[in-house]
């Protein structure tokens, strides 16, 4: 980074920042930058060497700030101080002015408890990725604007559980969710409380699980609004709900899953559903008996890597 830019203490467009060792690349040169708008991608921040440096940042002052890119280095070697990183997210907590926020290849085993505070009320999108040794998902469901949740690549989350909801009426404006390469994930609880009394979700339409290979848990059985749904990759996953609601559902994507998944949607009755694409779907010889008389309004099908496939 240039020198000196902790000087210029009316800019209000910085779109990157990236730390480094050398004088003028140490974070707490953002500290006057009260006026920043928009967007800031902060970069390389496992070489962050003093989190006061982290805490004189002051993003938390920074009231312009829409668009938040937190990003630590890819590379997971023994060089990484993991401690010190949970450190540093904990200091970086922004204004709740926040609207979006990523946080990516983040070393340390817990997210900040800021992360899921109900006072960030804007924030619409948030997308954690690459953060390998966090073992639990922050209690997100109480955060009122939240319209995009997306998790990539957090392969120590074994469960999902009603610790995920925190409370009635969780994710009540989210619209798109993704699991992607969730490797060790297997159980995923679809009830806040744990019985069927609070369904979470109430707006979902756009859902994917994709390479979750360990994968076996139910998943959330009343999804009114759902009009998407992606499962991609997932062995496991043979039978995810013997109770699926899915009323709005149009388009369904199916790809290296066993066929036993299929035998949810039979139940389903998905008589609004115009698009059916399958893919590679491990020992699958037909449709059970009268699914495909629910399809009355398909409008594409497409089937393909399906060896075994005799008939409709």
């Amino acid at each position: 980074m240039p020198l000196s830019m902790s000087n210029l203490k009316n800019l209000t467009i910085l779109s990157k920042f990236v730390v480094g060792s050398k004088k003028g690349s140490h974070l707490n040169e953002l500290k006057d930058l009260l006026h920043l708008q928009g967007e800031l991608f902060i970069s390389e921040l496992q070489k962050v060497k003093e989190v006061r440096d982290v805490v004189h940042a002051n993003l938390f002052e920074k009231q312009g700030l829409r668009n938040l890119i937190l990003h630590w280095g890819e590379d997971f070697g023994n060089l990484r101080d993991y401690k010190r990183e949970a450190q540093v997210l904990h200091s970086l907590k922004p204004h709740t002015n926040l609207e979006n926020l990523t946080i990516s290849c983040y070393g340390g085993s817990i997210f900040p408890f800021w992360l899921d505070d109900p006072s960030y009320r804007k924030i619409a999108s948030l997308r954690l990725q690459g953060c390998l040794n966090v073992s639990s998902l922050p209690s997100l469901g109480q955060l009122p604007s939240l319209r995009e949740l997306s998790f990539e690549g957090l392969n120590t989350i074994r469960k999902i559980d009603h610790e995920f909801y925190r409370g009635k009426k969780a994710f009540s404006s989210l619209t798109s969710l993704k699991f992607e390469e969730m490797l060790t994930w297997k159980d995923w609880s679809p009830y806040v409380g744990g019985s069927k009394e609070e369904v979470p979700f109430s707006c979902l339409r756009h859902l994917v699980i994709q390479c979750c290979p360990s994968l076996l848990g139910t998943l959330p059985c009343q999804l009114d609004c759902l009009i998407k749904l992606e499962i991609h990759s997932c062995p496991c996953l043979n039978n995810p709900t013997n109770e699926f609601f899915l009323p709005s559902l149009d388009e369904l994507y199916l790809k290296g899953c066993h066929k036993e998944i299929l035998k949810s949607f039979r139940l389903v009755k998905l008589t609004s559903l115009t698009i059916l694409k399958i893919y590679n779907l491990v020992e699958f010889v037909c449709f059970d008996h009268g699914f495909i008389s629910f399809l009355v309004k398909l409008k594409k099908l497409h089937i393909a890597k399906c060896d075994k496939l005799t008939c409709l």
